[in-house]
């Protein structure tokens, strides 16, 4: 499955779209969660909403946002003064920001085994792919903010994969989804983008819709099942299957610094992925 969610994210340029990306990027994630979160609600367990004021379920719903709609809203925030580019070699640094994370706060030796691969694809990522470095104080300051996401997504990532283990994966789906949904919607509309009408909503029935909604769902079934850092590696695979993507079809001339770069990526990706820890889960503990 992890391989799937990799794959689809990685072959999303090579999908159509679809009318509804005429929508902002915020409302189009908005329509997606409430089509998730409303999907799951019908295979909820009986009872849940008996359980839904327990502490674990707020935690959850706040590490949610703060995992999903915070970083939107700031990616979508700094818009194309950060290449998309940048923004996939800042997110390839994810891992190592998950081994500090976990290893700061339960204090683990063994963790600490995962940071060096974990640097050097990264490496990899910074040779293979055509970063450039921002040239001005401004475009700085914008980096900045995508660091700060990428920063949230692992505190929130590892923070999620502990709540998980307690949730089903379906109540999981369905208030994590409907909690985002409601978080974006009420951002549009204090900052006043909410352009989105009932209208629109047909608009979102297409392939790359699915492929989406296909994917949340995997995003959050693999947050419960895989150890944080193990799932941070998708940041290092999907920018590797793209590049290897385009190269099919669009055959670029192939360099000694591609080929170096796509070696270092590959090897860290797999040292993380594969590597046999003792206590695994406990390593990757957040207390």
């Amino acid at each position: 499955m992890f391989s799937v969610f990799c794959l689809l994210s990685s072959a999303v340029w090579l999908i159509p779209p679809g009318a509804g990306d005429a929508l902002p990027l915020l409302e189009q994630q908005c329509l997606l969660y409430v089509v998730a979160g409303l999907g799951a609600l019908l295979f909820v367990k009986r009872g849940v909403w008996a359980r839904i004021a327990e502490l674990r379920w707020a935690r959850l719903a706040i590490a949610g946002v703060i995992f999903l709609s915070v970083p939107a809203v700031l990616i979508e925030s700094v818009g194309s003064r950060v290449p998309a580019v940048n923004r996939s070699a800042a997110f390839a640094l994810l891992p190592a920001v998950v081994v500090l994370v976990t290893v700061s706060r339960s204090n683990a030796e063994e963790g600490r085994r995962f940071l060096a691969p974990s640097l050097m694809a990264f490496g990899g990522v910074l040779l293979l792919l055509p970063v450039a470095l921002p040239g001005s104080a401004r475009e700085w300051a914008m980096l900045a903010v995508v660091c700060l996401a990428v920063g949230l997504v692992a505190i929130a990532g590892v923070w999620i994969y502990q709540l998980l283990q307690a949730v089903a994966v379906v109540d999981a789906i369905a208030l994590m989804c409907l909690v985002n949904a409601l978080s974006l919607l009420t951002w549009c509309s204090v900052t006043g983008s909410l352009v989105w009408q009932w209208s629109e909503f047909g608009t979102m029935v297409s392939i790359a819709s699915l492929v989406d909604l296909v994917t949340l769902v995997l995003l959050i079934w693999l947050l419960r099942e895989m150890s944080p850092v193990r799932f941070a590696a998708r940041y290092l695979l999907i920018p590797l299957l793209t590049v290897v993507e385009g190269y099919i079809v669009l055959r670029p001339e192939l360099t000694v610094r591609m080929g170096a770069g796509a070696a270092l990526l590959t090897a860290g990706a797999a040292w993380i992925l594969f590597s046999k820890v003792t206590g695994d889960e406990a390593v990757l503990s957040l207390r």
